[in-house]
């Protein structure tokens, strides 16, 4: 293996977890929205 590349890995890795994280929390968070703006009309 390449050292450029490992560093490289190992520098982008937590910000892809980071981003797809954050990403999947966002999702997670506009569903829930949703369903409360759904309740609201009663």
């Amino acid at each position: 293996m390449n050292d450029d590349l490992l560093r490289f890995a190992a520098v982008m890795a937590p910000f892809l977890i980071l981003s797809v994280g954050g990403l999947g929390y966002a999702w997670l968070v506009l569903k829930d929205l949703q369903k409360r703006q759904k309740h609201r009309h009663h």
